[in-house]
């Protein structure tokens, strides 16, 4: 299996799936963008991948999403599951 590394943008609201495999010729697999929210970090368990969010209005209401790992054959980071703040 090729290596993969997955990438994000701390204080901004994107995640990316970027392929290192080959450093002269990374590619962005996968980018999703979410709105009124800040990803703070990442963090990988297994085959599944933690991110959490800020709510840029409410910060009290910041989440975690937990997904499987990117997929290739389908393009997909699928979401398993919200971890919700109070």
């Amino acid at each position: 299996m090729e290596p993969l590394f997955l990438y994000h943008y701390i204080g901004h609201t994107n995640i990316h799936v970027i392929d290192f495999a080959d450093v002269n010729n990374t590619r962005v697999l996968f980018k999703s963008s979410y709105a009124s929210v800040d990803v703070t970090d990442v963090e990988l368990c297994g085959n599944h991948v933690f991110v959490s969010f800020d709510n840029q209005t409410r910060r009290e209401d910041g989440y975690i999403n937990v997904y499987r790992l990117y997929n290739r054959q389908t393009g997909s980071l699928h979401l398993v599951h919200t971890i919700r703040g109070s």
